[in-house]
């Protein structure tokens, strides 16, 4: 149940496929990649889902070892503070919300009219991306500290009537008091009820409910706020990571090795010849970053992020 819910309550990552087609959207991308990233810097990002591929290449043991820290260096600037924004002024590229605005699909903002992802700001895409974040991997810290706390005591889970509504009462307070909470709350338990026969399977739902810049807005301010009242609740991920390595039976550190793959058409605002590098790591048993690396001045910087709640 709990995998359910944390993938619909809330949605986070910021790379997903947008094909580019044609000699004139090619040399738009191309355009564009230069602009965000600076023209003939070398290019890495991992995670995109339908990249054309052009072969695996290996990475130099320097690199892997440039991967490891900027893992390693994401994951303690977040337990340091229990939010993505100080690792985004940090670590991440100049530019890097234009490869979002490249992934209308992204699941940040898959309820986002396209319309209004092409009007909005970087700034405006910045805000909804670390709020989402945020919310994301405090809803997963809160809800293993809860599920570890009951099993431990023995106490049952409390008998709601929604998952959602085993959030702390500020919690809902704040999300209760936004209009899309409760169209986003409304399409997540009718698909559930549908997957599983109930009465509103077939029922058409807008998929992109946030129709106007305010809305979107809003939306991100409430993500803010509802983040904020949650990190009173849930543990550090330096907390969590220790207690899960005092009960491992293994010595696996969580990460996984790196993959190289080469685009061979422009996507996501990012040029042919693209290397992509594949870099992840598991921060919890049910928690997994993976992050988008790219090489700019000399040194590798976070493009995009995303934050996966059961780690598959």
């Amino acid at each position: 149940m709990t995998k359910m819910f944390l993938r619909s309550v809330v949605t986070c990552a910021v790379v997903a496929a947008v094909a580019a087609s044609g000699a004139a959207t090619r040399t738009a991308a191309d355009a564009a990649s230069r602009d965000a990233y600076g023209a003939g810097e070398e290019v890495l990002t991992v995670t995109p889902f339908r990249e054309r591929r052009a072969g695996r290449q290996p990475l130099t043991d320097e690199e892997k070892l440039e991967v490891r820290e900027m893992l390693e260096g994401f994951m303690r600037r977040f337990g340091e503070t229990q939010d993505v924004a100080p690792a985004v002024e940090e670590m991440f590229a100049e530019g890097f919300e234009e490869t979002l605005r490249a992934a209308p699909d992204a699941r940040a903002f898959e309820f986002v009219g396209r319309d209004v992802l092409a009007r909005a700001t970087r700034a405006d895409l910045r805000r909804l991306f670390v709020a989402e974040f945020n919310f994301m991997t405090l809803s997963v810290m809160y809800w293993m500290e809860q599920s570890r706390a009951r099993e431990l005591s023995g106490a049952l889970p409390p008998a709601v009537s929604s998952a959602w509504d085993d959030y702390p009462a500020e919690v809902l307070e704040v999300l209760e008091g936004d209009p899309t909470y409760h169209l986003l709350r409304e399409k997540a338990e009718s698909e559930g009820r549908g997957e599983f026969g109930g009465d509103d399977a077939g029922r058409a739902f807008d998929p992109r409910p946030v129709k106007t810049l305010s809305q979107m807005r809003r939306w991100a301010a409430t993500m803010e706020r509802a983040s904020a009242a949650l990190r009173r609740h849930a543990p550090g991920l330096g907390v969590l990571r220790a207690l899960e390595r005092e009960e491992r039976s293994d010595d696996w550190d969580g990460f996984y090795t790196p993959d190289v793959y080469v685009l061979e058409e422009p996507e996501y605002g990012l040029p042919v010849g693209t290397r992509l590098v594949r870099a992840r790591v598991q921060a919890l048993l049910v928690l997994q970053f993976r992050l988008s690396l790219v090489r700019v001045g000399g040194r590798m910087q976070i493009v995009s992020a995303d934050v996966e709640a059961d780690g598959d």
